[in-house]
C-alpha cells in the first residue's frame, strides 16, 4: 500500500518464496491515500471521518 511493493524473491527450488518490501517510485501521495479511506469510512462512527479529513487539512 502506498509508497511500498511487495517483491517475490527466490531463494531455492525446495524452498518457498519470500518477499522482500521495496519503495516504489511514483506512489500515491498521503492525501490520495486519505481521500479513499475517507470513502470507506463507517457511517455509524462519524468520529472516524473527520479525522481522516483533518489529517487531509494538514
Amino acid at each position: 500500500m502506498g509508497k511500498y511493493t511487495l517483491k517475490t524473491t527466490r531463494r531455492g527450488f525446495f524452498r518457498p518464496g519470500e518477499f522482500d518490501i521495496r519503495e516504489t517510485v511514483g506512489g500515491p501521495s498521503r492525501r490520495e491515500m486519505l481521500g479513499v479511506m475517507v470513502q470507506y469510512a463507517p457511517e455509524e462512527h462519524p468520529v472516524v471521518a473527520q479525522r481522516i479529513q483533518r489529517a487531509m487539512a494538514q
